[in-house]
């Protein structure tokens, strides 16, 4: 199981009230069981493919992406078919009104314990209305690894300060080594900043809610002139779909 040492209500009165809150990794305690399947979780982002689909052609991005099919009210939870992603223009300026083709994620990551226990338990930080918890929701996975290359940086969100376009974003820290940068950073709908804040260590996350807050990461460097640096996340994004089926 996976639970918060503060109180799980003050994670979601922070979210209802103001639209977001950050949570520290240290505050996660995870039961024993739950250690080996988050380390193996870990190792997915030592085989993430190159995102060809950057617009400025850059190779600072690599990551994969999935789906799963979720009924909050029974907890059922099940992969659904690999698609292209897509966001709209007005969501993405820079990347939007085209299909990304991302590789899959890996057979074995939708079986990951760790993974299928965090998705419930960020779901549970948000307050969606009752009646939302009794249809299918589509959870969408993204492995993402930036790279800071000596002399070049890496670009979290090259798009600038954004919506993703779900109804809830939870984005946790997986890992970051030998890097300067990437201060994230989240916006009211006028784009006046709200709160400012590094992710530093494993499993500092960011909840929000899409409709409310923008976001954005600041450029990440190596620190190491000599060694390329890493920031790897793991976004998990809820969309409400009451049609959704299993195909």
């Amino acid at each position: 199981m996976i639970s918060f040492i503060p109180a799980n209500d003050s994670i979601r009165a922070d979210i209802r009230g103001r639209g977001y809150t950050f949570v520290l990794g240290s505050t996660l305690s995870l039961s024993p069981g739950m250690e080996s399947d988050w380390e193996e979780l870990q190792g997915d982002w030592n085989h993430l493919p190159a995102d060809v689909c950057l617009k400025d052609k850059g190779r600072y991005r690599f990551r994969r992406y999935d789906r799963f099919f979720f009924l909050p009210v029974s907890g059922e939870l099940l992969p659904l078919p690999h698609a292209a992603f897509f966001q709209s223009k007005g969501v993405n300026k820079l990347h939007g009104g085209i299909n990304r083709q991302f590789a899959a994620l890996r057979s074995r990551t939708f079986k990951n314990i760790f993974l299928r226990e965090l998705i419930k338990f960020d779901f549970c930080q948000f307050s969606p209305k009752s009646t939302m918890l009794q249809k299918p929701w589509e959870v969408g996975i993204h492995e993402i690894r930036i790279v800071a290359k000596p002399g070049e940086a890496g670009k979290p969100t090259p798009e600038g300060p954004h919506r993703d376009g779900y109804n809830f974003i939870a984005m946790h820290l997986i890992r970051r080594q030998n890097i300067l940068g990437g201060v994230t950073t989240l916006y009211d709908k006028r784009k006046q900043t709200l709160q400012a804040l590094t992710l530093l260590d494993p499993l500092d996350s960011v909840y929000v809610e899409d409709a409310r807050v923008m976001h954005d990461v600041a450029p990440v460097y190596s620190e190491n002139n000599n060694v390329r640096g890493i920031r790897d996340m793991l976004v998990v994004t809820y969309d409400y779909h009451p049609q959704l089926e299993i195909e």
